[in-house]
């Protein structure tokens, strides 16, 4: 932590790429395929038909996700700091299916507290850009872009894919 370094695990890319290698078949899913550009699902397809259609390739796609997952649990214990990132835009992460959530789930589940993991979506990830005095917290005279929620996510980090409002820079978007 003396050194300003963050972690940006990108855990669920790899929980996502190992599920469609595992069953390639919700490839052909057009609600999990919605909003996907055609070039992007025929390269996902190719992907897992070429390179990962064997059980050896799915055992080592598989052993690369879990030592990802014993590695971020080893910093989640240490105490480092982590900073909630996304891979979207790239084969296989390009929809928006509550990956940014699970990506938070999987902190949870390697030992944050919810609020933990919320923190690393938020004041984390302001921090990194060099931006913590001007967002990532709900203080006067920051920016504010707030997720109004059904249920508690500071206890129940899932309840976040139950999103009742959004605002942006303090105006309703999305109701």
């Amino acid at each position: 932590m003396r050194k300003g370094v963050y972690c940006i695990p990108l855990l669920v890319a790899m929980e996502v790429y190992n599920t469609y290698a595992a069953q390639p078949e919700r490839l052909d899913d057009t609600t999990l395929m919605k909003g996907v550009r055609p070039e992007l699902v025929a390269e996902a397809r190719a992907w897992a038909r070429d390179e990962h259609a064997t059980p050896g390739a799915l055992a080592a796609l598989d052993a690369r996700y879990q030592v990802g997952r014993a590695n971020q649990q080893k910093l989640v214990h240490a105490g480092a700091r982590i900073a909630m990132g996304t891979d979207k835009g790239t084969r296989l992460n390009c929809h928006a299916h509550g990956n940014h959530v699970r990506e938070l789930q999987i902190y949870t589940e390697l030992g944050m507290t919810p609020l933990e993991a919320i923190t690393s979506a938020t004041l984390r990830g302001a921090e990194l850009l060099g931006l913590g005095t001007t967002l990532g917290t709900l203080d006067v005279g920051k920016i504010a872009d707030v997720l109004v929620v059904a249920g508690d996510p500071s206890t129940r980090i899932g309840d976040l894919e139950h999103v009742r409002m959004v605002f942006k820079g303090g105006t309703l978007v999305q109701r």
